[in-house]
């Protein structure tokens, strides 16, 4: 029986670890633009950039590698918001809001709930910014035994239907936007970041008469950098870059490039280095319907595996965003 446990936690150790191909602690993004917030607590989501809008709520739905016979594709769902505080004195402002995320990469899930402050320092943060923000929550692990299937065992494991446990997180990020007022580019702008959304790296104990099942969550570190080129006053190009470090796992970096015309729509498309292409095409509802302080964007992004591991499928995302200038209110 302790020799069962003992090769279990193994290989369940071993699936966490290879984050990019069979299961990940913290989910994937294909329109990751769109979740910023949780990327970096400390960042201020680019409508602002882009139109000043400064209260946003949004929601996304993911489901990963879907059409596997015989496999239970990893979905995510996402609910968010957030406010943007200009500061009156010293220059300082508050981005505040927060998220709800649930991720299930079955046997394993988890559902967390999280508040969101960040302290910017800038003279105008249309124009440029330095932020520094904190994530504060609870998150709900949960590990499905009843679908855990052990093969080449000859003992009889009789687990319970479900365990779960609830521990406290923390996520800490800088940030920083900066729009040009002169020169070659005159109006564009770039924004960094880096982040550790999961400052706390938990051991998950989960014990019950004289065996246990233990899983192990590991830091991720999160650097985000992007530029936006204006080509007029309402279209842009944002190449963008989000690295993903996590210890004993090979460096995971995404590249992206996004067009977007007159307020109308985008689309763009993606590389990362652990062989998966995406692409992604929306919808704006703004002034081109006379709403003049608000927009609702509708995005589709899709992912695909083009090296020798395509066994894994296509991945779907679906996002909502919707965003105002409380200022014209």
């Amino acid at each position: 029986m302790k020799n069962i446990y003992k090769n279990f936690i193994l290989v369940v150790l071993v699936l966490i670890t290879m984050q990019d191909l069979f299961s990940q602690q913290l989910p994937l993004f294909t329109q990751y633009r769109e979740f910023h917030g949780f990327i970096n607590p400390a960042t201020i989501n680019s409508d602002y950039y882009v139109y000043e809008y400064d209260l946003s709520f949004g929601a996304s739905f993911r489901q990963q590698w879907s059409g596997v016979e015989n496999f239970t594709t990893p979905t995510t769902g996402f609910l968010r918001g957030e406010y943007i505080m200009r500061g009156s004195g010293y220059n300082f402002g508050l981005v505040t809001g927060g998220y709800l995320l649930h991720d299930d990469t079955d046997p394993i899930s988890h559902t967390g709930l999280y508040g969101r402050l960040g302290v910017l320092y800038a003279d105008d943060p249309y124009w440029g910014l330095f932020s520094v923000g904190l994530t504060v929550g609870a998150v709900h692990y949960r590990v499905k035994t009843s679908n855990i299937r052990l093969q080449n065992y000859t003992d009889e494991v009789v687990f319970q239907a479900q365990l779960g446990q609830v521990y406290p997180d923390v996520g800490f990020g800088i940030f920083m936007h900066k729009r040009f007022d002169s020169g070659v580019f005159k109006y564009d702008s770039f924004y960094a970041g880096f982040s550790v959304p999961q400052v706390f790296g938990l051991n998950l104990d989960y014990r019950e008469s004289d065996d246990n099942l233990s899983l192990k969550r590991t830091q991720h570190f999160f650097g985000l950098l992007g530029f936006y080129k204006y080509l007029n006053e309402d279209s842009f190009l944002e190449p963008s870059v989000w690295v993903k470090y996590v210890p004993n796992v090979p460096l995971h970096i995404d590249f992206g490039l996004r067009y977007q015309l007159s307020n109308y729509f985008w689309f763009g498309g993606g590389v990362a280095l652990n062989g998966n292409m995406h692409y992604e095409i929306g919808f704006l509802l703004g002034d081109n319907i006379g709403w003049d302080y608000s927009n609702l964007k509708i995005g589709y992004g899709f992912g695909s595996f083009y090296r020798d591991i395509q066994i894994f499928g296509p991945s779907h995302e679906i996002n909502f965003t919707y965003t105002f200038d409380t200022k014209g209110w």
